[in-house]
């Protein structure tokens, strides 16, 4: 079987200046992957969180991902507790998986040994879609995903749909 990878690359956008003023990262990745690399809102480089700004294809052929440092208060309520979570995470493997921890209502927990799964990058691509899941008969809402590129983990941040 032949895979055909694709070019990513990773540009850090600065909102004042108006133009790209860097490469944070690139790769070459295959077409399921590229998905998931673009549908999460945020991405895990080198120990620093990267909001993604937006996306680009150019000729059908190379994918940009454009991304600023990822700012806490950008998201009130969960923004610290989300880089927090995202940074504390220790837990490497080699294939691509899936992280669920959940709002308790002061930061986001891991609740049980069930918070880790491993999957395919279009089951992965199918779940970034959704703006709801629902886990052991609970509804939640996906708050924020992100993609951790050095542990290959996408993290779901969860919270109870009714708030308690």
């Amino acid at each position: 079987m032949i895979v055909i990878l694709f070019p990513l690359s990773y540009q850090e956008w600065s909102e004042e200046q108006s133009k790209v003023i860097r490469t944070v990262e690139s790769l070459d990745i295959s077409a399921d992957e590229l998905f998931v690399h673009k549908l999460v809102d945020g991405t895990l480089l080198h120990n620093r969180l990267w909001a993604h700004i937006s996306n680009e294809t150019e000729d059908d052929r190379m994918h940009f991902i454009y991304v600023s440092p990822y700012e806490p208060d950008s998201l009130p309520v969960y923004g610290h507790t989300i880089n927090q979570t995202a940074l504390g995470q220790v837990k490497v493997t080699s294939l691509l998986g899936a992280e669920f921890v959940y709002w308790n209502g002061r930061g986001f927990e891991t609740r049980d040994q069930t918070g880790t799964l491993t999957l395919g990058n279009m089951e992965l691509a199918r779940m970034l879609l959704d703006h709801y899941m629902v886990r052991g008969g609970i509804t939640y809402e996906v708050i924020y995903s992100v993609f951790d590129m050095d542990r290959r983990k996408v993290l779901f941040y969860l919270k109870d749909e009714v708030e308690a």
